[in-house]
């Protein structure tokens, strides 16, 4: 088992990433994420001792990656001593549990639509309109992120179900009385 030995500042000259690595990594998306927000989480370093493989990057190779091409000095380090197949292991789970993580789509675009922008979110406007491209009745990333007088306005959306077309028209007339704008969608 693995436990923290201590978490410290350390010169990435002293790191070593991992050998043999399967993860590939979007280096610059993680660039601009450090450039914007700085690091605020640790890569898992293994001291070494028992894999004579000192100061090996288990969790968080693309970070550093990203931090030697922006020039930085140092980075944070939570130092941990396993031996090869512990450290395998972290490797593959690090990198699995992203794989198995998936969205909430609504809320990821409540969140996103909520920003000022998208810089080092690791999203564009094409990245959002793809998140709704199933749903015609869902807003854009044009219409959540697009400037208005120097704000950021966001429109927001209500799925309504239905248990027959009659009710989809019925609650569609309805709404359509009460003034709210609304499109008729069959999935």
């Amino acid at each position: 088992m693995s436990t923290i030995v201590r978490t410290v500042p350390m010169p990435v000259a002293d790191l070593r990433p991992y050998r043999g690595n399967p993860r590939r990594g979007d280096v610059d998306a993680i660039a601009a994420s450090l450039k914007a927000h700085g690091q605020y989480r640790p890569l898992v370093v293994n001291e070494g001792t028992h894999t004579g493989h000192a100061l090996e990057v288990l969790a968080g190779n693309h970070t550093l990656q990203a931090a030697r091409k922006l020039g930085w000095g140092e980075v944070l380090v939570s130092v941990v001593d396993v031996d090869e197949q512990q450290a395998a292991k972290i490797v593959a789970v690090d990198n699995r549990t992203n794989d198995l993580a998936d969205y909430d789509t609504d809320a990821l675009l409540e969140l996103l639509g909520g920003l000022d922008d998208l810089d080092g979110t690791g999203y564009d406007t094409d990245a959002v309109d793809e998140l709704v491209s199933d749903d015609e009745g869902a807003p854009g990333a044009a219409d959540l992120l697009e400037p208005e007088d120097d704000k950021y306005n966001a429109q927001f959306a209500v799925t309504v179900v239905c248990t027959n077309e009659a009710e989809q028209e019925a609650v569609y007339e309805r709404l359509k009385g009460e003034g709210y704008e609304c499109k008729v969608v069959t999935v």
